[in-house]
């Protein structure tokens, strides 16, 4: 499960989706944003239980999973302009 993606593409769609995903909250994966991509496509998906806002860009690969938004958001934040790749580690 790999997925290839524009760093620029991929921060446009996170900064959409984190602005919704709480910081601080009891339930811990309230403060993550789904990942789910396949058939060409990425979904970014990040909700507070009020309000959930989904973000699909182009990307390739296949890849489901979630990640802190803003540690995911700051790794990308620091990353170089061009393409990437994301490859969950077990």
């Amino acid at each position: 499960m790999t997925l290839e993606i524009g760093r620029d593409t991929l921060l446009g769609a996170l900064k959409m989706v984190a602005d919704v995903v709480e910081r601080r909250t009891t339930i811990p994966v309230l403060s993550n944003v789904l990942l789910v991509a396949g058939e060409g496509a990425l979904r970014l998906t990040g909700t507070d239980l009020d309000v959930q806002v989904s973000v699909t860009v182009e990307a390739a690969g296949e890849l489901a999973t979630t990640v802190e938004a803003a540690k995911l958001l700051a790794a990308v934040a620091s990353l170089k302009p061009g393409a990437m790749a994301i490859e969950p580690v077990s």
